[in-house]
């Protein structure tokens, strides 16, 4: 199963790191950054809203994953948004 690794900057600044296992699906996810979420534990969330997704998934499908765990959890985003962490996870399993 590859493992990959990305960074990516918004455009606030902020960084955005992503640790990824996958195959087929992506099977673990781990999203890093010097954003915030609130509340704090919702990273989690995110993380497994994405989880089992197909990894040729585009930015776009990851983005709507994304955008829809955090209305569903009442996610605040500071310093990042969907696309952002779309990108960086496409940017991950790409460079493998």
């Amino acid at each position: 199963m590859p493992s990959a690794q990305s960074s990516y900057k918004v455009e606030s600044g902020k960084l955005v790191k992503i640790k990824i296992t996958f195959d087929e699906k992506i099977m673990d996810l781990q999203i890093l950054g010097d954003f915030f979420l609130y509340p704090e534990e919702s990273l989690k969330l995110i993380e497994k809203a994405i989880e089992g997704m197909d990894a040729n998934s585009d930015e776009n499908s990851i983005s709507k994953i994304i955008e829809e765990a955090a209305q569903k959890n009442r996610i605040e985003m500071i310093g990042v948004n969907p696309q952002a962490i779309a990108k960086a996870i496409r940017m991950a399993i790409d460079s493998v």
